[in-house]
């Protein structure tokens, strides 16, 4: 009896212990039950391990049956993320390819670790500078504090003035995995990595040819995007060698601001132009009708506390917006629908971005002591973007007075108008300064000039050529490598007079 409650004891802990294993088991055939010399056997064993074969028995010994033999498999894929001293994520080619993006920033932005990029195709209508320019922003702590490097080497970096590098450069056929380190980096690769690495992994094996191409649109009919590319690889000497080659041409295509829709509407108005509509007004839209908003091309004049525009007749209208009505009226006293510029007719949501990729890599294992490595990279980037004619004011001609214009002056003791002001600003202008004579203050969309245009070019260039290796039973490593890259941008604004330090649009 003790014989049996021990057997039974054991096949029931090996039973649970088996529906713990995280792994997957399968069924042999049946074998005899066990017999009483067995049993002994077993008893004086160590406890069962997963593969042993149990049976179970009632406490009486009654019936006995056979059990079939358990056999327990699994497999633990390797991964870094598991010996890492921080967290480290990985984006594997598979997810890269599936994304079909054009630029390997639209796939590292789907990462929530990954805060807005300080520059992308999306933000960077406005910029002076970078206009186009892709850069990633872990944890929302700044590019320049997020380090980008191509298989463990620094890459020379894409915007004037910052580290940050442009992944615009980076040609996404190229990659066979990219590492994310979150955290803990400063400490190793300096201030410039306080919130992480993000490390590109070139293909090293790769042998064939791929040709790829792809167009596709927003389903707003917009945003066209199109891709051709290029990617030749051969192993050779056994496989200790490999030497791979691309080439590729893409263009990423405009998005305008007014061909979209927000929750509040449609954003063919900006929000200063559309905090300007009264009563029906909003129902008197037309693109070729937009609204009064700050800087209209026919300019406001500020006169004391009246406020003075041109209509589109060229009449000069006495307006209320200083009062806060928003309204204007006619010579007559009638009131007139407010006129002015809609800056949503000008504005890129997305700037187009054309780019011309070559790459190249190669290396060679003399022994596993000695590899040698060369590596390349050019890329030409041209970038467009138009925004609408630039905002004057009185405040850059007279910084030092807010702005405030004399409409008199005095030539020998003898004060005189201005003979370009209209009685009616004239008469309502004041003295602001104390200083004895009449002052306006004004502003103006210079629209003579027509809308500002950004246009960018940049050319980049990097090579990287050393030698590693592992020695010792690979208990060392080692690497020695030289670098050298630069970045040229030519950059042409017409329109764009005088740069722009009011926040007013």
């Amino acid at each position: 009896m003790t014989q049996a409650y021990r057997r039974s004891l054991l096949a029931t802990s090996l039973l649970v212990a088996v529906s713990t294993l995280p792994a997957a088991a399968q069924t042999a055939p049946a074998t005899p039950a066990a017999t009483p010399e067995a049993a002994a056997q077993a008893e004086a064993l160590e406890p069962a391990t997963p593969t042993q074969t149990a049976t179970d028995q009632n406490p009486q010994g009654a019936t006995e049956a056979p059990a079939g033999e358990i056999v327990v498999t699994g497999s633990r894929i390797a991964s870094p993320s598991a010996t890492a001293a921080s967290p480290l994520q990985s984006v594997g080619i598979a997810q890269i390819q599936q994304a079909g993006a054009i630029n390997v920033q639209d796939v590292l932005l789907q990462n929530p670790a990954f805060g807005t990029p300080g520059v992308s195709r999306t933000n960077s209508s406005f910029a002076t500078q970078g206009a186009g320019v892709a850069t990633v922003n872990l944890r929302n702590l700044g590019e320049d504090r997020t380090l980008v490097l191509v298989n463990g080497r620094r890459f020379v970096s894409g915007l004037p003035g910052s580290s940050a590098v442009d992944l615009n450069v980076i040609p996404t056929q190229f990659l066979e995995n990219v590492d994310i380190l979150t955290g803990g980096a400063s400490a190793v690769y300096g201030s410039d990595a306080v919130a992480g690495v993000v490390n590109m992994i070139y293909k090293t094996k790769f042998d064939g040819i791929q040709l790829d191409g792809q167009v596709g649109m927003s389903q707003y009919g917009d945003g066209f995007d199109r891709q051709v590319n290029a990617l030749v690889g051969k192993n050779f000497a056994d496989d200790r060698g490999n030497i791979m080659l691309f080439g590729g041409y893409s263009k990423q295509g405009t998005v305008l601001k007014r061909d979209r829709f927000t929750e509040a509407g449609s954003s063919a108005v900006d929000s200063t132009s559309r905090g300007y509509l009264t009563g029906n007004d909003a129902e008197l839209f037309t693109p070729q009708r937009p609204y009064l908003s700050g800087f209209a091309p026919q300019g406001r004049y500020y006169a004391g506390d009246s406020t003075f525009t041109y209509g589109q007749d060229g009449a000069l209208r006495d307006c209320a917006s200083a009062n806060g009505t928003g309204g204007c009226v006619n010579a007559d006293g009638t009131a007139a629908g407010p006129d002015g510029f809609n800056r949503s007719d000008f504005r890129y949501l997305a700037v187009p971005v054309e780019r011309y990729v070559a790459a190249g890599r190669a290396n060679y294992e003399v022994s596993p002591a000695l590899n040698l490595f060369v590596e390349g990279n050019y890329a030409k980037t041209k970038v467009s973007t138009v925004i609408e004619a630039f905002p004057l004011d009185s405040t850059f001609s007279n910084p030092r007075n807010s702005g405030q214009i004399p409409i008199q002056t005095v030539v020998g003791g003898v004060t005189y108008r201005n003979p370009y002001v209209p009685d009616a600003i004239f008469n309502a202008a004041t003295d602001t300064d104390n200083d004895g004579l009449r002052d306006i203050y004004f502003d103006r969309r210079l629209a003579d000039f027509g809308p500002r245009t950004i246009r960018s070019s940049r050319d980049l260039f990097r090579i990287a050529g050393g030698a590693n290796g592992k020695f010792l039973e690979d208990r060392f490593n080692y690497e020695v490598y030289g670098i050298y890259g630069q970045t040229k941008e030519d950059r042409s604004e017409p329109a764009n007079l005088i740069p722009l330090t009011s926040s007013r649009r």
